[in-house]
This record gives C-alpha cells, sequence and structure tokens, in this order.
C-alpha cells in the first residue's frame, strides 16, 4: 500500500532549529488528520505551509506551551504495540506525580493515537504507555 505524507515545517522555541511534525497514512486526508492531532501535542512555531502533494490548510495549532521534551508513546491495537517518537511534546501532558510518564488518559493523547496509521495503513490505536525522553 503507498504511502502519503503530511509534513509540517515547525521551528522548536528558543533555539530556533527546524524539525517537522509529520504523518504518514494510506491518504493524503489521513496522513494530514494524524499530523495535526501530532501538532496539537507539540510546542514550537509554524515555519510555512504544510505539504502533503499539495499545500494543506490546516485545522490545527501548534501547543502553546513553553516546556517540552521528546518522548516515545507506546499505541496498542489488539496484540500489535507500536513505540512512537515524538519531538517537542508539551510537558503538560506528563502524568502528575511521576518520573516523566506520560498521561495516556489524556484526550490529545487519547485523539493522537486514534490517528494513528502504522505501516499496513490501519488506524484505532489506543495509546498504552509513554515516557518522556529527555
Amino acid at each position: 500500500m503507498a504511502q502519503v505524507r503530511c509534513r509540517i515545517p515547525m521551528l522548536e522555541l528558543g533555539t530556533g532549529r527546524k524539525f517537522s511534525v509529520v504523518g504518514t497514512a494510506d491518504t493524503g486526508p489521513h496522513a494530514q488528520a494524524e499530523a495535526e492531532k501530532k501538532l496539537v501535542l507539540t510546542c514550537g512555531t509554524l515555519n510555512g505551509n504544510a505539504t502533503i502533494s499539495t499545500v494543506a490548510t490546516l485545522n490545527a495549532a501548534p501547543n502553546a506551551g513553553t516546556q517540552y521534551s521528546d518522548a516515545v508513546l507506546v499505541l496498542v491495537k489488539g496484540d500489535v504495540k507500536r513505540p512512537v517518537p515524538l519531538q517537542n511534546i508539551a510537558t503538560s501532558y506528563r502524568l502528575a506525580g511521576s518520573e516523566g510518564l506520560i498521561n495516556t488518559a489524556d484526550a490529545d493523547i487519547i485523539a493522537f493515537a486514534a490517528a494513528w496509521y502504522d505501516g499496513s495503513g490501519a488506524a484505532g490505536y489506543s495509546p498504552s504507555g509513554g515516557r518522556f525522553v529527555k
């Protein structure tokens, strides 16, 4: 199955380092939906237009937080577990009282997991765990 990517160019807060929020799926709308759910979790400044094969109009905005870290979110569907690396995720998604765990009950985390597509075009994952890595 052909994969379509939606790339949203970003600048890291404070440093200006360029990075991208990317969604990958079987169709342009699915890739954009995944990228937008990830964008809601991500701190940074937009740096141009989102692209699929053409310029995409975004229906989401970056997270307004100023504290962020990279993370790995573990998504699960049935017996399949997929680790998904995430860049510059707002630390407000940290599970209260934990040493860097992600709050997998947060609505934004759940929405991202549901919109995420694996390499075979399947969606509908749920978050099962995760940790900030820096």
